[in-house]
């Protein structure tokens, strides 16, 4: 506030005059006039001042002292009874001169004191002294308040913003947190396939490399149909790495295209169970299958669905000891879909490890669960993503020491009646 603003709120200040004689409001009001004030307002009732105080805000009171009924001290000890956010300055006038009433008037809250007869000069310049130290003190008092609310709105956003920052901190956190995850799940799974790979091509080297040997004897060269074996087998098992990795490649990136027909799922349960029956790791393990009369067809993907059963079977086969049983359940949910498990009675997985290894390039803690060290890691992976592709979804339970349970669901809209109607339809 600047000096004119200063000057334009004193002289637009409200003042209330309270004298029981009018002679004296007279004199007062035209002092006042005559100085520039524009807004004053008088009473000869204290009464009806204090009424007209309770009902609205006045910069200043002048107050005569010796009044009926309510003298001056009552008049200002009922005024600050009243509730207010803003004291109302008093100036006191009054012709008693004696020290105990001065004394009295400004200690209950009297600004300041005029004794009668007054010059009206002095009266003028306490009436603009008191008035000046009002309208700085309201001012202050506005100023503090702009202030507050926009600390307060300033600490609001001041705190948002941190929150903010600390939600951007925890997510870059998590991110730094799952790319770390993801580098050595990435240079795990490259470790395993250096191995995967090198074994096949290993074997094919060294059976050609003794094919290619014409120094053998006659009983050597009788093994060649042997080493030949050999070889085929070993490049199958690196074809099918191959497969698996130009598999998952597609499914991830949203490439693969379903080759959707008719597909009987209990043949794709047979010959995926005589696929494993017949293969050395297999051995010792007892094959059951629980499959449900009259099951519908499935209008699927053939080699999906194959995919599907045998990666969870091999997975069952590579963590269940010879002794053990691998159990193959097909049969209808209750939301009319296809539900299609592998329980084994294998070591079991530890409930920390289940979502780890539903994840690429995933393995369980090979000193605890994997007995030959060997797979890509993408096996899981890859039958959660065929089973959505379908429309369906997977889930993995288990208990270390007694066994897991993998079982792909696969909606109702999936199955085909011996009509060729979709059951979900």
């Amino acid at each position: 506030m600047n000096e004119q603003q200063l000057a334009e709120a004193i002289r637009s200040a409200r003042i209330l005059i309270v004298d029981d004689i009018a002679a004296n409001i007279e004199v007062l009001t035209e002092a006042l006039e005559l100085d520039g004030y524009c807004n004053i307002e008088s009473t000869q009732d204290p009464a009806k001042g204090l009424a007209l105080l309770e009902r609205q805000a006045y910069d200043l009171v002048l107050l005569d002292m010796r009044m009926p009924e309510i003298d001056g001290h009552e008049f200002i000890r009922r005024l600050k009874a009243r509730k207010s956010a803003e004291p109302v300055p008093i100036l006191m006038l009054t012709a008693q001169t004696d020290a105990d009433t001065r004394r009295q008037a400004l200690a209950l809250g009297a600004r300041d004191f005029l004794t009668k007869p007054f010059e009206l000069w002095e009266l003028l310049h306490r009436v603009c002294n008191i008035l000046n130290v009002q309208m700085l003190f309201r001012h202050t008092r506005e100023m503090n308040e702009q202030l507050e609310e926009r600390v307060a709105r300033r600490t609001g956003e001041l705190e948002a913003a941190n929150r903010g920052l600390d939600e951007s901190l925890r997510t870059a956190s998590a991110a730094r947190r799952q790319a770390e995850e993801a580098n050595r799940a990435l240079t795990d799974f490259l470790g395993n396939m250096s191995h995967e790979l090198r074994t096949p091509l290993n074997a094919i080297l060294g059976f050609a490399q003794i094919l290619a040997d014409g120094s053998h004897s006659a009983i050597a060269r009788q093994r060649y149909p042997e080493y030949a074996k050999d070889i085929l087998v070993s490049g199958t098992h690196l074809l099918r790495i191959i497969d698996t990795l130009l598999d998952a490649a597609k499914l991830q990136g949203g490439q693969y295209q379903l080759e959707e027909e008719r597909v009987s799922v209990r043949e794709c349960v047979e010959t995926c169970l005589r696929m494993m029956t017949g293969h050395p790791d297999g051995a010792g393990i007892t094959f059951e299958r629980h499959i449900a009369a009259g099951l519908p067809s499935l209008h699927a993907d053939r080699r999906l669905v194959m995919q599907m059963l045998l990666n969870l079977l091999s997975n069952a086969v590579k963590f269940t000891k010879a002794g053990g049983t691998v159990r193959v359940e097909v049969k209808t949910a209750e939301d009319g879909g296809l539900m299609l498990g592998v329980h084994d009675t294998g070591i079991g997985i530890a409930e920390e490890e289940l979502a780890k290894m539903q994840r690429p390039f995933r393995r369980g803690s090979q000193d605890i669960y994997v007995r030959d060290g060997g797979g890509t890691g993408l096996g899981l992976p890859l039958v959660i993503l065929m089973a959505r592709l379908h429309g369906g979804d997977f889930a993995l339970r288990s208990k270390v020491g007694v066994g897991t349970s993998a079982i792909i669901s696969l909606p109702a809209e999936r199955l085909v009646t011996t009509q060729g109607q979709t059951v979900g339809a």
